[in-house]
Parts: structure tokens; C-alpha cells; sequence
């Protein structure tokens, strides 16, 4: 199985769990429902999370100061461009295959 599946089969569930429901609500709580990244076509109103720097290295038990509460339309730029540049670099890979590899 490829790496970026094997991630997302576990992460997709992560994201619908408990825990996240819970880290989710105490970054709103700290930070506020209002979108922070404020892009082009953002509504301002923050539904989701987003890891910032390396915040995703640690997807399953990143630290509230990683997390900032961004609308879909900012997160989804954030996130492409984030990739974007995680691609040219090549290090999400390996950074998961080591974290991937601790767990089983």
C-alpha cells in the first residue's frame, strides 16, 4: 500500500474521532471561531483547524499552539500550497514512513 494511503486510512477516521472533537473545541475555545488566515474568499467564520508549520509531522497529538482555526476556503489554499511545497521538498514521506513504522 502507498504511504499517502496508508495515511489517510488512519487519519480520515482520526479526524471524525474524540479525540480532534475534543483538541478542536479547546482551539476555538483559546483562539475563537474567527478565521485567522483571512485569504481571498474567506467568510470569516472558522469551522476547522489547520496545523501549521510542521504541526501535521504530529497529525494525531499536535499541540494547540500548531492548530489555527481557519474557514474551508482558507484551509483548502493553505493546505494545497502546503503541499505544493511538501511535494517540491520531499520530506512528508519520509517523516511518516518513520512515524508509521513507531506504531506498528
Amino acid at each position: 500500500m502507498a504511504f499517502r494511503d496508508e495515511f489517510f486510512q488512519r487519519y480520515t477516521p482520526y479526524l471524525k474521532s474524540k479525540h480532534w472533537a475534543a483538541k478542536r473545541a479547546a482551539v476555538f475555545a483559546w483562539k475563537g471561531q474567527i478565521c485567522t488566515a483571512q485569504m481571498d474568499g474567506c467568510n470569516g467564520a472558522a469551522v476547522e483547524c489547520h496545523h501549521t508549520k510542521d504541526g501535521y509531522k504530529l497529525a494525531f497529538d499536535t499541540p494547540l499552539f500548531e492548530l489555527e482555526p481557519v474557514c474551508k476556503s482558507c484551509h483548502r489554499k493553505i493546505t494545497a500550497a502546503h503541499r505544493t511545497a511538501r511535494h517540491k521538498r520531499g520530506d512528508l514521506t519520509e517523516v511518516w514512513n518513520r512515524i508509521l513504522s513507531k506504531e506498528t
